[in-house]
């Protein structure tokens, strides 16, 4: 029996359990001024209900973009980093809301090649994870791998049961689809080099809005890639420098050489090292 003595016409009850049911029913009472015997009114009609556990909001990916590709190389130092000199891939999200105000705890729900990798993706409060290099490129060796690729989400819960007596579910946010190459890493750390000059295939191809060029340059050269359109006007440049041995890569953001966005349709990437020469197509889609 709950007996509260309330001023309002609406009431709180927070001493609940999930899954149980409660019933409630009122009455109103009156005491006559200045002060008298209390006159009770009748019983209201009784209402029950289930208290029940709101889901949070699903969370919202940040980084990495989707269809992107990571190259792991060795820095001078024997360090494994990207492209952008980080010693670790970052997965980062937006926070989401729970209605209930539970404590939130987010997980790296992962698919494709990705669940082949021995590597504890781990479970946290917080809105990153990080998987350092020196810990991916040799589980990524151990399964004899040097590409890999996949979609990633994060997944967050309230660990408390949305629907009795179903377990506590995950709220997954959309999936990003990723690219993660050590092949660059692994050949160095092997000793290797290339022997030829090489131009490949763009990856993925077709691209939106992001593609990656791999190019091999066996002897410090000068190195200059242009990106062409179909009438063989130069629209973009993406490599023109001085590189050492080794496998190189590039990343072309779809956009031409001030920067604005090209219209979908077929390109072509032509490379001049010294004496070589080499071209390739692509083909940008929106």
């Amino acid at each position: 029996m709950l007996v509260e003595d309330h001023e309002y016409t609406s009431f709180t009850d927070v001493g609940v359990s999930y899954g149980e049911e409660y019933c409630y029913r009122v009455q109103a009472r009156h005491v006559p001024y200045p002060e008298g015997d209390i006159i009770v009114t009748g019983l209201s009609n009784i209402a029950c209900a289930a208290p029940g556990n709101q889901a949070p909001t699903a969370p919202t990916l940040l980084s990495p973009a989707d269809n992107d590709t990571i190259m792991i190389n060795v820095d001078a130092n024997g360090n494994y980093v990207d492209q952008n000199n980080n010693v670790a891939v970052s997965f980062s999200w937006e926070g989401s809301t729970d209605p209930d105000e539970h404590e939130l705890m987010y997980y790296i729900v992962v698919g494709g090649e990705f669940e082949m990798i021995p590597v504890d993706l781990g479970v946290t409060a917080l809105l990153s994870f990080e998987v350092p290099y020196n810990v991916l490129v040799p589980a990524m060796a151990s399964i004899g791998e040097t590409v890999i690729s996949g979609n990633w989400a994060i997944g967050v819960t309230d660990s408390i049961p949305i629907y009795q007596p179903v377990p506590f579910e995950l709220v997954v946010s959309d999936e990003r689809f990723l690219v993660i190459d050590a092949g660059y890493a692994l050949s160095v750390d092997e000793g290797l080099l290339p022997e030829v000059f090489a131009l490949h295939q763009n990856f993925p191809n077709p691209f939106n809005p992001i593609t990656t060029i791999r190019y091999d340059v066996p002897e410090q050269s000068h190195v200059m890639m242009g990106i062409y359109n179909v009438l063989g006007q130069k629209v973009a440049v993406v490599v023109n420098g001085i590189h050492d041995p080794g496998f190189h890569a590039v990343r072309w953001n779809g956009t031409n050489m001030y920067g604005n966005a090209l219209s979908s349709g077929m390109y072509f990437y032509h490379i001049q090292a010294g004496d070589f020469r080499s071209i390739k197509k692509l083909i940008l889609v929106k």
